[in-house]
């Protein structure tokens, strides 16, 4: 995979998890509240920030790793792969943050981090719909 493929490849990646962290965020307060104390902007932005933190934090080792890594030539297991690397990489810097900042530990009790693993092993899947990306 070309290294700009491989960019606009993580891109969409964060895109879908964007989305998909949203929309786990919504059905979450909807069940625990109800539309009448439906606060849409909070979880857009929470939504937003996370996305963000990922971008600046975790990306540029999500991008080495991509790079070396997606040489594999089998299209079933190179998804499954994928996702599984993205899942792998995402929970092993995050635990490796937990450790060096004070207070991260506690982002693993949060309900949003079981839908930003969720959505971090499901957008490879979402991705591999895309024609373009599934021809490589």
């Amino acid at each position: 995979m070309k290294f700009s493929k491989l960019l606009l490849y993580i891109v969409l990646l964060l895109i879908i998890e964007f989305v998909l962290l949203y929309v786990f965020l919504e059905l979450e307060d909807i069940c625990r509240y109800g539309l009448s104390d439906h606060y849409f902007q909070f979880n857009f932005n929470k939504s937003l920030e996370l996305s963000l933190t990922r971008l600046i934090l975790y990306q540029p080792l999500v991008l080495l790793s991509f790079y070396f890594f997606l040489k594999i030539d089998d299209r079933s297991r190179k998804t499954l792969s994928i996702a599984l690397l993205n899942l792998a990489l995402y929970v092993m810097i995050s635990l490796l943050y937990a450790l060096l900042i004070d207070g991260a530990s506690e982002f693993f009790t949060r309900s949003f981090f079981i839908f930003l693993v969720v959505s971090t092993f499901i957008s490879p899947f979402i991705i591999n719909r895309i024609e373009w990306f599934y021809k490589e």
